[in-house]
């Protein structure tokens, strides 16, 4: 297991990666060191579409802000086009979830630096200020 902090975000297609990774290079982060995974298990007698997939991006210290802010303007993205519904964004340290946020609760007059301000804080929850994520 390691030290590191993760962010996740559940049920994409191969299209809301893409556009998520090119968000995030925009911002100014050149490699988001982005991998794609099987979303979790649907529970029995749930809905849900296996072809869907989670995206998993590392979390630098030193570029939290960035990434909050991309991570923001790609929600806002996908809130115009109504495509939040039934997607989850959880932060994680090491394996262990500490955040989770359901991208339909940020309200359609969240502005994208609200929604930045959420991310960047929680983020920044599990930091110390050396940079180095706190224990």
């Amino acid at each position: 297991m390691s030290n590191n902090i993760e962010m996740k975000l559940t049920n994409l297609d191969e299209i809301d990666v893409m556009d998520l990774e090119n968000t995030i290079r925009e911002e100014g982060i050149d490699d988001p060191a982005l991998i794609t995974v099987e979303n979790d298990k649907v529970p029995v007698g749930s809905h849900g579409d296996p072809g869907l997939i989670a995206a998993l991006i590392p979390v630098i210290p030193q570029l939290i802000s960035v990434l909050a802010g991309a991570v923001a303007v790609w929600v806002a993205k996908g809130r115009k086009n109504k495509k939040v519904k039934g997607r989850k964004l959880i932060l994680s340290k090491n394996g262990i979830s500490y955040a989770q946020f359901s991208l339909s609760d940020f309200e359609e007059n969240s502005s994208t630096d609200a929604i930045k301000k959420v991310l960047q804080d929680a983020l920044e929850s599990k930091e110390d200020h050396s940079g180095t994520p706190a224990q």
